[in-house]
């Protein structure tokens, strides 16, 4: 019951942050533009770099999947924590529709299409056993593993956020990569 709770206070955490940073894209700054310049040559300040994000959100999150409370995550709890955010009405597994919504909205370098190979028992569900047998061949966690010790930083989990929300790799977030 207590964990629950806690998963969902972090699935509210985290469409809170997304109603934030599409707000703060919406209403950003913008540039002003001095009298003897023309207007076109002004532009809407709509996207973030990675130091400008607003991390609250992202270190509940990194706390929360950091199981053991030693300040960094494990490939273990890395992998649980991912299972968490994929179980999305959090039934303890994960269904074909929660499977085509989490591979098409990020981009894990996973083919919608690849449900099979997840998917072991062939019962139209990924349990958690499932989940964890294949999810380390994705090789997210020694991509977000950015100085090879074997275990993820905050910064790094902040990194490896920042860089699965920035779909098209140009290293800024705009709206449409918020909204999606």
């Amino acid at each position: 019951m207590k964990e629950r709770r806690s998963l969902k206070a972090i699935r509210n955490g985290l469409c809170f942050f997304l109603l934030a940073a599409i707000t703060a894209c919406t209403y950003g700054e913008t540039e002003v533009a001095e009298d003897d310049v023309e207007t076109d040559d002004v532009a809407v300040t709509d996207t973030l770099i990675e130091e400008e994000i607003d991390t609250t959100l992202m270190t509940s999150y990194y706390k929360a999947w950091d199981v053991d409370g030693d300040g960094f995550l494990s490939e273990e709890e890395f992998t649980s924590g991912f299972y968490q955010i994929w179980d999305l009405n959090k039934d303890g597994r994960v269904s074909t529709g929660e499977w085509t919504t989490v591979t098409s909205n990020y981009t894990y370098n996973i083919d919608a299409r690849d449900w099979q190979p997840w998917d072991t028992d062939g019962d139209g569900f990924i349990e958690r056993v499932e989940f964890d047998a294949v999810f380390p061949r994705t090789g997210l966690y020694g991509t977000w593993d950015t100085d090879g010790d074997g275990l993820i930083e905050e910064r790094e989990y902040i990194s490896g956020s920042f860089n699965l929300w920035d779909t098209d790799g140009d290293e800024v977030l705009d709206k449409a990569e918020y909204v999606q």
